[in-house]
């Protein structure tokens, strides 16, 4: 209930996934920075998991443009505290809480590189929109080095066996900077938006 008060009011957002582990001095870090700054230039609120790294460049980015900087927290035994760029931010006990306030509030999601908890959103993300359980919405990945071998291993591997769709890897577009990904989840979720508002 407190996660549904507090995005209530946030209007259209963007969520921004990736590493907790990423250091400022990472080229990629001004990258997330640079996204969250284009968003909310956009028109578009961020959203991220409200930790370092890269969650807290990209709310730097949105926080700096003078944009709404949304945090959710997990609480975990050796998770740090929200980071200081966030203007609006809830904590969770619950992966699976955390989670539906991301889908339910987000337009799009960009996904820079990450670990284990940055698939487990992306691949939570994109198990929704293939099953159709919601509207689709636009997943861009960042950093075409990082995230090509996985791409690759869904166009074989995982097609060839028959585990999923030959078209299912479309889902997922692959970009190397900051302006590309956001002209196209922009783009994406503006045309997604109108098409309902139409329907």
């Amino acid at each position: 209930m407190e996660g549904f008060e507090a995005l209530a009011k946030v209007g259209p957002a963007i969520s921004v996934f990736g590493s907790a582990r990423t250091s400022p001095d990472d080229p990629l870090y001004e990258c997330a920075r640079r996204i969250g700054e284009l968003l909310v230039e956009r028109g578009y609120a961020v959203i991220t998991g409200g930790g370092p790294g890269m969650m807290e460049a990209a709310n730097r980015g949105a926080w700096e443009a003078g944009g709404t900087s949304v945090g959710l927290g997990i609480e975990l035994p050796h998770e740090q505290s929200m980071n200081r760029w966030v203007n609006r931010g809830v904590n969770f006990r619950y992966f699976f809480a955390r989670k539906t306030m991301f889908v339910k509030y987000s337009d799009g999601f960009v996904v820079m590189p990450g670990g284990m908890g940055t698939l487990d959103e992306l691949f939570e993300a994109l198990t929704l929109v293939q099953t159709q359980k919601i509207s689709s919405f636009p997943i861009v990945l960042v950093d075409s080095g990082y995230w090509g071998g996985l791409l690759e291993w869904l166009r074989t591997t995982m097609i060839e066996r028959g585990m999923i769709s030959a078209s299912d890897p479309d889902l997922l577009h692959v970009v190397d900077d900051a302006e590309e990904a956001v002209d196209y989840v922009v783009s994406a979720a503006r045309r997604l938006r109108d098409g309902r508002a139409g329907a």
